[in-house]
């Protein structure tokens, strides 16, 4: 089970690298027409098809989740919150999950489930790799759920955004990604920012290229 709390170490690494691609957020919108999202090539997360996700039986989500402002501090139920996920905080989310049954709950993420940012403007998510989240018994669990970015011309996450569950992508781009990263160690700045230019490829630019293939191939 994943259930990951990033050190200091690892976001400060993570902030430097993120800042950078913060300030080109919501840049060049001059492609435009259907499914165009301000890239090169029609975005396939404007719309994104696959299979629906559906939370266990018995847990439910809490109030709305919540965006987080981009390397920006977690409020309200995630003030303290672990965080899960690989990516560079461009997408964060605060999830509150309430398990009514009398046993422990494992709610599995699944490599390619989308979330979708209520506002247009702002970018919707995606994991490369499964997350899984223990939920105990009859209680809630509030956790900071950081994805990678699959709008890359919006704006990053911010507190006043609120995000809904997409379908698990069945996109062959994002999938081919997924394979490649499978088995890989990417809990550290560099690997992230190699997938997240890998997810911009094939979100905004028509697809991997060779280059992108092998640098995912090269992570350990």
């Amino acid at each position: 089970m994943v259930d990951v709390a990033r050190g200091g170490r690892w976001r400060r690494r993570a902030l430097l690298v993120g800042m950078t691609w913060l300030a080109a957020c919501g840049g060049d919108t001059s492609s435009t027409g259907p499914g165009y999202d301000g890239g090169g090539a029609p975005n396939p997360f404007v719309q994104p098809t696959g299979a629906a996700f559906r939370l266990p039986a018995g847990v439910t989500v809490q109030g709305p989740m919540t965006g987080i402002l981009a390397f920006g501090s977690a409020q309200g139920p995630c003030g303290s919150a672990e965080s899960v996920g690989h990516a560079l905080d461009l997408v964060r989310v605060c999830v509150t999950l309430h398990n009514a049954t009398a046993a422990d709950t494992v709610v599995v993420f699944p490599a390619g489930l989308i979330l979708m940012a209520r506002d247009t403007a702002t970018q919707n998510g995606t994991q490369v790799v499964p997350v899984s989240v223990r939920v105990p018994a009859g209680r809630d669990t509030s956790f900071v759920y950081s994805l990678f970015c699959v709008n890359e011309h919006r704006s990053a996450s911010s507190d006043t955004d609120t995000f809904t569950f997409g379908p698990v992508s069945d996109h062959a781009g994002l999938r081919e990604i997924i394979a490649l990263v499978a088995g890989k160690s990417i809990d550290d700045s560099e690997a992230a920012y190699t997938i997240q230019d890998a997810v911009w490829k094939v979100s905004d630019w028509g697809g991997l290229t060779d280059e992108s293939r092998a640098a995912l191939r090269a992570l350990p």
